[in-house]
């Protein structure tokens, strides 16, 4: 795990370019913040 973060959707594209800005980071795992139920993963273009 490189980073970790937790806010609402609207915020979530803005998150996405902040983490994907970091080279080290191949892949983004969303999950829905209550009983941490995995909801998507996001990859690099």
């Amino acid at each position: 795990m490189v980073d970790g973060d937790v806010l609402d959707g609207v915020g979530a594209p803005a998150l996405i370019e902040r983490m994907f800005a970091n080279p080290d980071v191949m892949y983004i795992q969303a999950h829905f913040a209550r009983r941490g139920c995995y909801a998507a993963l996001i990859e690099r273009n």
